[in-house]
This record gives C-alpha cells, structure tokens and sequence, in this order.
C-alpha cells in the first residue's frame, strides 16, 4: 500500500507538471498564432527579383511569358505559404491588361499553383516558395505583339507592372532539356560533351538556370561556362540568371523547372535533367523514342540508375560519358514504378504548365497518360563519385 501511494503520488506529480507544460504549449500556441496573424494581416508587397522581402506573403517575380496569346504566367517566390497566407488575409492576386485605348481591363482573380512540397520543409531551408500565377486575358484585352507586352499584377493594395515574354514557335518535334548550373566552377570537357551526347540522343535545345559563380557572373561572363558556349550552334542554348538571396527547397530547382516549362511550351518535348545526369535508350535515341509515343502519352520517366565515377578508365580517346557509363551495370532502381512515380520527367508542355511539380516532375502522372520503361529499355545514368 505504501508503495502504490507512492505511485499515486508520483502519478500526480507527473500529471500537475504535465498540465503546466501542457497549458505553457497552449500558451505558445495562441501566441504562435497571434504573430502569424499579426503577420497575415500586414499586406504583402510584390518584389523584383533581386529584391529582398521580409513580411509574410510577399511576392517576388522572377519572370512572365505569353502563353498561346491568351494567358500570361508569372514565375516568383513567395515569403512563406502564399497558398495558405493570402486567403487568410481575404487577399488574392488579380490581373488586369492593356485595352488598347490607353486603359486597362477590369483586373480578373490570377489562378495559383504552389509548391505542395516546401510547404512541409524546414522553414530554416525553405523561407521561399515557388508560386506560378496564370492570368487569363479578359475579353478586349490587347496583348502583344498588338498590344503592349505586359500586364498590371495586383496583391492586395500593392500593383507592380510586369513585363512578360513572348514566345517563338519551335519547329515539330523539338526536344529541350532544362537543366541548372550551380557551384564555383563546372568541369567544362564533362558539360561540353553532356551537350554532343544529348544532340545525338535527339535534344534540339537547351535552358540552363545559372546561379552563377562566387563573384556574381554567370552566362558567357564566366569563363569555364563560356567556352562550353563558344563550342554549341547558334541559339540552341539558353542561358537564364538566377541569381538571388532566396532560400528555397531543392535550390530554386522548382522554380527553373516552371519557368522553362514555360520558356518551352511550343516544344514537342521538353525533360528535366541535371547536369550530372545522362538519357540512355538501348537501341534508339530519346528523340525516336519519344516520336514513336502515343498522342494521348503526355509524360516520359526514365529511372535512375547510378554510376560511379571513380572505376573511370584513363583512355581519353573515349568520351568521358562513355568511359563512365559503360563501367558497370546498374543496380536496379530502389524507386517503385507505379504510377510512374521516380525518376526523370519527359512532359509534353502544354499538358503540365498548370501542374504542380515536385523536386523532378510533374504531379499529373496517372497511367496511361505516362510511360515507364524498365531499366534495361531506357534509364539515367546518374554519375557521382563514391
């Protein structure tokens, strides 16, 4: 009896410090919400890119194009959830267009797709979210090349005029890479020949995201990326900066996957792919595989398979993809192949521009709208050193 009392007694204790903490959390709480309130109800400003925001909700564009002369998309970063802040602050983007008689159209509610998976990251990593806003042209509005090429984008009392970009029709069956450079230097015999292996595997176009070197240059201003440019065909790669104070999820990886989806969407095909990665198809090239689709086939995936590259061969006559690729089979994937979900992403554009992404693909990949082959068909290698 003595010993239970004791544990009653215990149990109590345990109970009364339980509550305490328990009535401290809920005072957190309440004040965790006050200050996200407080935070919602200030309104939110739209930033250039560059720019440096701090209040929730904030936007920051990095881009807009014309999409199919009737829509324009705007690219950015949002301070936050904007997904989640904006409706509770009753706010939500509009946009409104040139008439063609010196005005504007009524501004009409901009249509949001968010970054579902930075909403669930470390906020320490991920302060910046990457949002896409479509805006529809109203009726008699006058978009370009008849009209002036930009369009008013309104948040709440704030208003910014945005210049978007107009697109240029890519031949039929044109492939395009995105893809993104990033560090202090690249191995310019590596990415040059990344470039022959991809236009024998049928790739008409590439879009590099530069974020650019330790001294704030990118494009042709850096000199390893310079002379791998120096070597390709006229306009068949895009540099794009990205250069900017933003802590995102993956690097801004998702943010440079939508905007050259959007840069892309008169292609044929268009696949996310980084520079350390390479397609591989037995038998064909991606560009034949891919033309031999179906029409109702809007998503290609390629699963990995990696490589190492210390067991390279010394031969330098062989090109340096090659000497890596053919070093050892790949082990089999550990990603599931249901649904086509893992691995790399050929899309048909205009199938996914209004398409959540997540770090590789888009979210819209039900079957039979997407095709898997297994890894003796078709993969990517992926090569890192052990």
């Amino acid at each position: 009896l003595k010993f239970r009392m004791a544990g009653v007694s215990n149990f109590e204790s345990r109970w009364q410090q339980g509550m305490a903490e328990k009535g401290h959390r809920r005072q957190g709480t309440r004040l965790l919400l006050a200050a996200l309130l407080a935070g919602v109800s200030a309104e939110p400003r739209i930033f250039r890119w560059g720019e440096q925001p701090s209040g929730e909700g904030d936007y920051v564009w990095f881009s807009a194009h014309l999409l199919q002369g009737k829509s324009v998309a705007i690219a950015g970063l949002s301070h936050g959830s904007a997904e989640i802040s904006w409706p509770a602050a009753r706010l939500w983007p509009r946009c409104a267009f040139p008439n063609g008689a010196g005005g504007y159209t009524p501004y009409v509610r901009a249509t949001l797709v968010g970054d579902p998976e930075s909403r669930v990251a470390n906020p320490k990593i991920a302060v910046f979210k990457a949002i896409i806003l479509y805006c529809d042209a109203p009726p008699g509005a006058a978009l370009a090349p008849a009209g002036p090429a930009y369009v008013r984008l309104a948040l709440g009392e704030a208003e910014a005029r945005i210049p978007y970009e107009q697109p240029t029709q890519a031949p039929t069956g044109q492939v395009s890479i995105c893809s993104r450079v990033f560090g202090s230097t690249i191995h310019t015999r590596f990415v040059t020949e990344w470039f022959a292996h991809h236009r024998r595997n049928g790739v008409d176009r590439f879009i590099l995201h530069d974020h650019g070197d330790p001294e704030g240059k990118w494009g042709s201003q850096r000199p390893d990326l310079a002379q791998v440019l120096e070597s390709q065909p006229a306009d068949s790669v895009q540099v794009v900066p990205m250069i900017g104070p933003y802590r995102t999820w993956a690097f801004h990886q998702k943010l440079a996957y939508y905007d050259c989806l959007l840069r892309s969407h008169t292609a044929s095909w268009v696949m996310f792919l980084d520079i350390d990665e390479a397609v591989w198809v037995r038998g064909r090239s991606l560009g034949e595989l891919l033309a031999r689709l179906p029409a109702y086939t809007t998503a290609l995936v390629l699963q990995f398979a990696e490589v190492l590259t210390f067991a390279c061969r010394s031969d330098r006559e062989v090109p340096l993809l090659q000497r890596m690729t053919y070093v050892r089979t790949p082990a089999p994937t550990r990603m599931p192949r249901k649904n086509c979900v893992g691995g790399k992403y050929a899309v048909r554009p205009l199938f996914h521009i209004r398409t959540q992404l997540n770090t590789h693909a888009p979210k819209n990949r039900t079957r039979p709208f997407c095709v898997m082959p297994d890894l003796a068909s078709g993969r990517v290698h992926h090569y890192h050193q052990d």
